[in-house]
């Protein structure tokens, strides 16, 4: 299989590649590395903006059989869609409205190349009031979906702005996947296919386009940016062994 971030116009997909460049030493909700194993530990703190996040006792209650846990993050413009993207990967809805005030969570349990890994999404307001609240959440990503509006350009325009934030609040090595919703809105389309790809292309990032209305491509957004950062997990070290010989 291949470990490059994807790009989707309809059913055809183009490929991407590109690597991303950063960390904000600040305490975070959920303060773990984005590589958990099902041995880790886990701080048991967190909130929701719908109320608090509770967690069970142990780590292997929550999730047995997905020992890699990998946090997400949907950055970008209010009314982007981020929130409607979380509720079709997550829970295959689509909710016509929803306004996120701070952060709201959602996760899912995925295969990716043979294995099995909890996605824990984090989506966050694009409202510049909740902006040093919202850096708080950043740390421990494993990556990020940067989401504009194809039918708004603001919002399109706004995302050297979102992607300097990612980079210099978010881990170094993280997978980022540019993602333009709302792709069933052609007639209201203010952005092209075209000017998403060479945004993508000139600043590393794997691009897709998405319809949370339909689904078109919403998993596909997800398990790429899972792909890739697999690909960049750290590998750990073999362990030391202390051989004692026996007279």
């Amino acid at each position: 299989m291949l470990n490059s971030l994807c790009c989707y116009r309809n059913p055809s997909p183009k490929w991407l590649l590109g690597t991303q460049p950063s960390a904000e030493d600040a305490p975070a909700p959920f303060a773990w590395s984005p590589y958990l194993s099902s041995g880790s530990p886990l701080s048991r703190q967190g909130a929701s903006t719908r109320g608090e996040v509770r967690l069970p006792q142990s780590l292997e209650s929550w999730m047995p059989d997905y020992p890699q846990l990998f946090k997400f993050m949907l950055v970008g413009d209010e009314a982007a869609g981020k929130t409607c993207l979380l509720l079709r990967f997550t829970d295959k809805k689509y909710r016509t409205k929803h306004r996120t005030i701070g952060v709201d969570f959602g996760s899912r349990n995925v295969d990716v190349q043979g294995e099995a890994i909890r996605l824990q999404c984090w989506d966050c307001t694009g409202a510049d009031r909740f902006r040093s609240i919202i850096r708080t959440y950043y740390r421990g990503a494993a990556g990020a979906l940067l989401v504009y509006d194809v039918t708004r350009r603001d919002s399109f325009e706004h995302l050297p702005e979102w992607l300097k934030e990612i980079r210099e609040h978010m881990d170094t090595g993280l997978a980022i996947t540019l993602v333009g919703n709302k792709a069933d809105m052609d007639k209201e389309r203010q952005v092209s296919f075209e000017e998403g790809s060479r945004f993508a292309t000139d600043h590393g990032l794997g691009f897709l386009e998405t319809s949370a209305v339909t689904g078109q491509h919403v998993d596909d957004a997800f398990l790429a940016t899972a792909r890739q950062a697999l690909a960049r997990r750290p590998t750990r070290a073999p362990e030391r062994r202390l051989d004692i010989g026996h007279d």
